[in-house]
C-alpha cells in the first residue's frame, strides 16, 4: 500500500519514519559504542550539559521538530500503538501554553506515567518544580477520576511506606475525599498489600514472630525479592548486594569520616570509587563484573510469594460508591481524624529522621568502628538485644526504620544488624560447594571469585571492599575484621582476637538456654567451630581479594600480589594518580618514592 492510500484518520498513527515518505524503515544506532561508554562514565549532574544541549535540550522545545515528530502539537511526541503515546517530558510552560491536558483529553489519553526521576535533567531547558520534575504531576491527576486515581496512589502507599491497605485507603480519603469509592477497588488495594508487604521483608524473624509469610530465606531468594522491589539507581547499584548491607556498611564509614574520596593522598580508596547510587554504578567497577556473563544465576524463587490475582476490577461499576469508608472496610475504625492514621505517622516520623540525618554527626575514630565490628555481641546488655530486636521488626514493616538507620550512631547496633543478618539466613554465603573451591585454589582469589555464585561473588567483594576502605587500619586489625566477616559469610565460629565468633548465645533471636538446648540449636544452624585448615584456606582466598582490591591499579603501574607479600613496580603514572601500599603494622603510610 502507497503512503498516498494512507487515510488522513490515520496520519497521525504513523511511525515517524513514514511520515517522511520512504518506503522501507531503517533504523540506524545513536549511539556509537564510544559515545554511549562516555554517557555511562560521565556524572549524571553534568550529563545534561555535556550530551542534551543544557538550557537549549531539543527535547524541551517544540522548535526543533516538524509536525511529523509531534503527534500532539508542541510536544515531541509519536503514537506507539492507537492507545500509548511515547513522549518526551513536557514543561510547564508547554502544559500551559499548548493546553496539553485539553490535548490528552481529546485524545482520550487518560493515564500518564511519568519516567522521569526527581532531579533528574536539572540542566535541560527550563528550572524544575519544587518536587524535582519539569512539570507538576497534579496537573494531570486533577481531571482524573477519583476512583483509579486513589486506588493508584492508595497502593503506592502501601509499597512506600509498607502500611496497611486500610490505613492507606483512609488516608487518601482524608485528603481526596471520595477517593478509593467502590468495594472493588478496596479489594484491590487489600489485594496489592497481601502480595507485595512479604515481598519487602528484609528480616526472617520466625524465632520470636509466627508468620507464615515470613519465611526463612537463602541469598540468592533475597535478592530476586530486592530485585522486584527496588527501583530507579537503587535498582541498578544494587543488583547483587543486599541493601542492608550497603545501608550499614556506608553509614559505619560515613560515621568515622572515610565514605568519600577527601582523604589525604596515602589514605584513597581504592580506585577512587565513588559508592554512592548513582551513574555510572559502582559495581561495574568489581573484579566480580567481568565474570557476570561466565556464572549462572543459582536461585530459586521464595516461598509463599505468588503473585495475587488481583481479580477485582478498578473501574468496576457493580457496586455503587459508599461515601461511609469506615463501613467498607469494616475494621472497627471510625471516624479516625488524621494524626491518628499510620500513613500520617509514617511520613512525619520519615521527615523527622531525614532532617536528623542531614544535621550532621559527631565524627567517630576508625578504632572505635574496629572495636564494634569485632565485638561479641552475646555480651552486650539486655537494652542492646531488646534494641537490635526492634530494628529486625520495623525494618520489616516500616519505612522509616531506613531513615532511622541513615541516621543512627550506634556502632554495636549497626554491626550488630550486620552480623545478625549474614547469620540468620537459610543458608551460609559460602556454602560447602563455595569452600571446597576456594580450598582448593585459595591462592588464586580471580579463579576462586569467578566460582562464585554472582550473588555471592558481588556480596563478598562488597563487604572486603568496605574493610579496605576503614582507614587507617593495621594488618593485624584488617585481619581480625575479615575474620569476623568470614565467621558471618560461612555461618561458622572463627577465633577472633582469641575468642570464638558467633558465640551461641550470639545467634540470632537466642537467649540463654540449657547446654543442650544451646548444642541443638547450634547443630540445626551449623555454627561449629571453622576447621583450621579451611579457615586458613579461606584468610589467604580473602586476604588474596583483600589486596587486589587496594592495591587495585589506577593507573599504568604495575602491581605484584602474593599471599604474603606486596611488591611494587616503579612505572610512569599519570598526574594526580597513585598507588598506594597498606600501612605498616603500626598503621603508618609507607613511603614507596
Amino acid at each position: 500500500m502507497s503512503l498516498e492510500n494512507i487515510s488522513e484518520d490515520a496520519v497521525e498513527l504513523r511511525p515517524a519514519v513514514l511520515s517522511l515518505g520512504r518506503r522501507e524503515v531503517v533504523v540506524h544506532s545513536n549511539y556509537s559504542r564510544i559515545g554511549e561508554h562516555l554517557r555511562q562514565v560521565t556524572p549524571t549532574e553534568l550529563q545534561c550539559s555535556v550530551f542534551c544541549g543544557g538550557k537549549t535540550c531539543k527535547y524541551d522545545s517544540s522548535d526543533c521538530w516538524g509536525e511529523e515528530d509531534m503527534a500532539i502539537p508542541g510536544l515531541y511526541s509519536h503514537w506507539v500503538t492507537e492507545t500509548i503515546l511515547a513522549t518526551a517530558r513536557p514543561n510547564k510552560e508547554t502544559i500551559q501554553k499548548r493546553d496539553l491536558v485539553a490535548q490528552f483529553l481529546k485524545h482520550d489519553i487518560r493515564t500518564v506515567i511519568n519516567l522521569q526521576l526527581a532531579g533528574e535533567h536539572a540542566s535541560c531547558g527550563g528550572p524544575l518544580t519544587e518536587a524535582g520534575f519539569s512539570y507538576d504531576p497534579s496537573v494531570f491527576m486533577e481531571n482524573g477520576r477519583l476512583g483509579r486515581t486513589g486506588v493508584l496512589i492508595a497502593c503506592y502507599l502501601v509499597y512506600a511506606l509498607r502500611v496497611r491497605a486500610n490505613d492507606a485507603i483512609r488516608y487518601v480519603r482524608l485528603k481526596r475525599p471520595g477517593a478509593v469509592q467502590t468495594t472493588s477497588q478496596i479489594m484491590v488495594v487489600q489485594e496489592f498489600e497481601q502480595f507485595i508487604l512479604p515481598q519487602l521483608y528484609v528480616f526472617s524473624n520466625r524465632e520470636f514472630i509466627k508468620d507464615k509469610r515470613n519465611p526463612e530465606f537463602t541469598l540468592q531468594q533475597y535478592l530476586h525479592r530486592q530485585r522486584n522491589i527496588l527501583h530507579g539507581y537503587e535498582a541498578r547499584t544494587l543488583r547483587n548486594i543486599p541493601k542492608l548491607i550497603y545501608v550499614v556498611c556506608e553509614r559505619l564509614l560515613k560515621l568515622c569520616g572515610c565514605e568519600g574520596t577527601t582523604a589525604p593522598q596515602h589514605l584513597l580508596t581504592p580506585l577512587e570509587i565513588s559508592y554512592t547510587l548513582g551513574t555510572p554504578s559502582f559495581t561495574s567497577f568489581f573484579l566480580s563484573a567481568q565474570y557476570d556473563h561466565e556464572t549462572r544465576v543459582s536461585y530459586s524463587a521464595p516461598q509463599s510469594l505468588g503473585s495475587p490475582s488481583l481479580s477485582a476490577s478498578i473501574t468496576s461499576h457493580k457496586d455503587h460508591p459508599e461515601r461511609n469508608i469506615d463501613s467498607l472496610l469494616d475494621d472497627g475504625i471510625t471516624d479516625q481524624p488524621l494524626s491518628d492514621n499510620l500513613c500520617y505517622q509514617e511520613l512525619a516520623s520519615q521527615s523527622d529522621l531525614r532532617r536528623q540525618a542531614e544535621d550532621g554527626h559527631e565524627v567517630v575514630l576508625t578504632k572505635d568502628v574496629y572495636e564494634a565490628l569485632v565485638v561479641d555481641h552475646s555480651l552486650m546488655d539486655v537494652e542492646f538485644k531488646k534494641h537490635l530486636k526492634a530494628y529486625r521488626v520495623d525494618l520489616n514493616v516500616k519505612q522509616s526504620a531506613w531513615d532511622k538507620l541513615n541516621a543512627e550512631t550506634s556502632l554495636p547496633l549497626l554491626t550488630g544488624l550486620l552480623y545478625t543478618w549474614l547469620e540468620h539466613l537459610k543458608s551460609p554465603v559460602l556454602g560447602v560447594d563455595a569452600l571446597s573451591y576456594i580450598v582448593l585454589a585459595a591462592s588464586r582469589p580471580e579463579v576462586c571469585l569467578r566460582k562464585l555464585d554472582k550473588e555471592a561473588r558481588y556480596t563478598l567483594e562488597y563487604l572486603v571492599r568496605f574493610v579496605s576502605r576503614l582507614q587507617p587500619f593495621t594488618r593485624q586489625q584488617q585481619e581480625a575484621v575479615i575474620r569476623r566477616i568470614i565467621a558471618a559469610v560461612t555461618q561458622q565460629a572463627v577465633p577472633v582476637r582469641g575468642v570464638l565468633l558467633p558465640s551461641v548465645t550470639d545467634l540470632p533471636g537466642k537467649s540463654a538456654r540449657s547446654e543442650g538446648e544451646r548444642k541443638k540449636s547450634e547443630k540445626r544452624r551449623g555454627f561449629n567451630k571453622l576447621r583450621e585448615g579451611t579457615l586458613r584456606k579461606l584468610l589467604e582466598f580473602v586476604m588474596g581479594l583483600f589486596d587486589l582490591v587496594y592495591l587495585e591499579p589506577r593507573s599504568s603501574s604495575a602491581v605484584s600480589v602474593s599471599s604474603n607479600t606486596t611488591t611494587f613496580t616503579n612505572r610512569v603514572t599519570p598526574p594526580g594518580q597513585v598507588v598506594t601500599p597498606p600501612p605498616d603494622e603500626n598503621g603508618t603510610p609507607v613511603d614507596t618514592s
